[in-house]
């Protein structure tokens, strides 16, 4: 089996270390990008965070056993080895990468080029532009078929860098669930403004009744004083 080395891990990461995980995820995930493989989260669980191929492990088939299994296309699993460890230290309280274990942890059992990137999902996603995103995410909003989307973003001159049709699917649901939940999020300002006025009403109805008492009570003192200077005539 023949082992492609891949650009070493500790160009990208600091070695004074990172204080997120989340950063870290995505510090590496976009050095493996850049270096035409996609990294994948194997093991998390403070102090031990572990990132690997998306090519490590193997595919496994159906559990019927059925001898024509179609292998999946999106994860073509063939067993790579190469793996990323990191350790959350509690006296700094940041990640460092550690050496490997193994030699062989330090190296594919693939091809890295873009065309092995290109057969990832992740691998998709990261090569659409800015303006790619914008147009998808507008015409999401248009209700627009998938297939009208992918043949907007397939780029005639890059064959096979753009999405397919399950990749936008997935996106488009993603997109819906975000905006599902920002606009319940989202302060109802015509309901904020409702609470205003009925807010200000009821002071305004409490003002009136304080009044309309003081002026009885006044009332009350004028006859009481009457019926005093009555009485002493």
């Amino acid at each position: 089996m023949k082992f492609y080395p891949a650009v070493s891990a500790s160009s990208a990461f600091p070695k004074d270390g990172m204080k997120d995980k989340d950063e870290v995820v995505d510090v590496m995930k976009t050095y493996a990008i850049e270096n035409n493989f996609v990294l994948v989260t194997a093991r998390s669980q403070i102090p031990i965070l572990h990132l690997k191929c998306a090519k490590g492990g193997t595919y496994r088939g159906r559990r019927d056993g059925g001898e024509n299994v179609k292998r999946s296309t999106e994860t073509r699993r063939v067993g790579c080895p190469y793996l990323l460890r990191f350790s959350f230290r509690k006296k700094d309280q940041k990640y460092y990468l550690l050496r490997s274990l193994h030699e062989k942890e330090e190296y594919h059992n693939h091809p890295l080029s873009p065309k092995e990137l290109s057969a990832l999902h992740e691998g998709r996603m990261a090569k659409l532009t800015k303006e790619d995103i914008t147009l998808t995410e507008r015409l999401f909003k248009e209700n627009a078929k998938t297939m009208k989307i992918q043949d907007l973003l397939n780029d005639e001159r890059a064959p096979g860098n753009k999405l397919t049709t399950h990749d936008i699917n997935n996106w488009r649901y993603s997109f819906d669930q975000r905006s599902d939940i920002r606009r319940s999020t989202t302060p109802d300002t015509n309901q904020d403004h409702r609470h205003k006025i009925k807010k200000e009403a009821n002071i305004e109805g409490e003002i009136g009744i304080q009044q309309q008492r003081q002026k009885q009570q006044q009332q009350q003192q004028r006859k009481e004083e009457d019926l005093i200077g009555k009485e002493k005539e």
